[in-house]
């Protein structure tokens, strides 16, 4: 998983040279997107700031990496 997330960190700032900048909430999003079928705990802890009903603020994506990494640690 470390490998996968700085490998996404790395295509992120490839992006920007290219004048696409993308937001931390959109970078949250693409990762989460990304990992919804192998990390589902992640994705649920996360999924109810995206609710329209529920006004949060959406997680940053150092929140998204560090909730990742957290888990893939206690997965055997």
């Amino acid at each position: 998983m470390n490998d996968w997330l700085r490998e996404m960190d790395i295509q992120r700032n490839e992006l920007q040279h290219y004048q696409k900048v993308l937001s931390d909430e959109e970078f949250a999003e693409i990762i989460l997107s990304n990992v919804l079928q192998t990390h589902r705990e992640v994705v649920r802890q996360f999924f109810k700031h995206y609710d329209p009903v529920i006004q949060r603020l959406a997680p940053s994506s150092a929140q998204v990496m560090n909730a990742l990494r957290a888990e893939s640690e206690l997965m055997p």
